[in-house]
């Protein structure tokens, strides 16, 4: 979130934070966004990976991530981290870029995300991740 002397309205940018992250484009895609007088409101929708179910005998085996059927064998990305061999590449979040004018008043709820606040900005911060003030 930045605190722009030169800004004359909010803007924000979202973008993934790992290039070609698929899971972060589709909750990018599936944010809403919503503007009452001087307040605007985003909502991105968490992300979560896409999961591969196997269905084995009576029971189901649920792996996140893409899972590749060889010669009978399931080859997944480190499932319950016994070395399994295979990549899995949860998504990395969405970065999202927040420019408001000097003196503004923001309220963020950021699940587990770090907040980086440059500027002054009045700012009311809930989130289980980080919080970080830099002046501009």
């Amino acid at each position: 979130m930045i605190g722009d002397p030169v800004a004359v309205r909010a803007t924000i940018s979202l973008s993934p934070m790992r290039h070609g992250d698929r899971v972060a484009e589709e909750s990018i895609h599936a944010a809403e966004i919503h503007a009452h007088g001087p307040r605007l409101a985003v909502t991105v929708p968490e992300a979560h990976p896409h999961t591969t179910t196997i269905h084995s005998g009576g029971g189901s085996v649920v792996i996140q991530g893409n899972a590749v059927l060889a010669n009978g064998s399931v080859v997944a990305g480190n499932v319950g981290h016994i070395g399994n061999l295979g990549p899995v590449t949860p998504t990395s979040g969405v970065w999202a870029e927040v420019r408001v004018p000097v003196g503004s008043a923001v309220y963020v709820v950021a699940t587990a995300a770090d907040v980086i606040v440059y500027g002054p900005v009045a700012a009311e911060i809930d989130t289980a991740g980080t919080v970080r003030t830099e002046p501009n």
